[in-house]
């Protein structure tokens, strides 16, 4: 069991590496040997665990780290407006708190949101899945028209990182405190989808 442990505590360790080198290079700056190295771990070991070309390990870093922030909330029952406020308040509240877990998640996620090299592509594909989820959950208590909730899921995400960023750069924390934050935003969501 302490083996596993290690490894997930090793594949964490690439991951955040990928996303620092992501941010402060660029796809064409990662290289096994420099994720190796920030990571601490062998390219052997990368290799035989995690990938066998950059382009493997960029997508394993965002799909670990993408599935980490987005699929907790699966674990969720939501089965009226109520509930979806409260479950919108606790991904926000998470968010917070990933961006210190995660540092390089948001500026990365911004940085490479759109473009067509695998990190793009694979933010897409997360932020894509996590959609189609908020989407289901819209139409089913709203009776939303499947357009109208995909729509409507797609802004919510994008309000979503817009405040995480914010948070993360310390303009929102420079005015308010999580508890008094995430109260506005309740009394926010409250009359919107209340």
């Amino acid at each position: 069991m302490a083996g596993s442990n290690n490894k997930g505590q090793k594949m964490d360790r690439v991951a955040n590496a990928v996303f620092s080198l992501l941010f402060m290079l660029d796809e064409k700056g990662i290289s096994m040997a420099r994720v190796a190295r920030s990571a601490k771990v062998s390219r052997p070991w990368i290799y035989k665990y995690i990938a066998t070309n950059k382009e493997e390990l960029i997508r394993f870093a965002i799909l670990c780290t993408g599935k980490a922030l987005t699929e907790r909330d699966k674990e969720l029952v939501v089965a009226n407006r109520k509930e979806f406020v409260e479950s919108i308040l606790l991904g926000m509240k998470r968010m917070f708190q990933n961006t210190e877990q995660y540092p390089f998640f948001i500026p990365v996620y911004f940085k490479y949101k759109g473009t067509s090299g695998i990190a793009g592509q694979t933010i897409d594909l997360v932020e894509q899945a996590y959609n189609e989820r908020q989407a289901k959950l819209m139409h089913s208590i709203f009776k939303m028209p499947n357009r109208a909730a995909t729509f409507s899921a797609e802004m919510l995400t994008t309000f979503r990182m817009g405040l995480a960023f914010n948070w993360q750069r310390g303009t929102l924390k420079n005015k308010a405190r999580e508890d008094e934050l995430l109260g506005a935003l309740q009394g926010y969501f409250e009359s919107l989808f209340g």
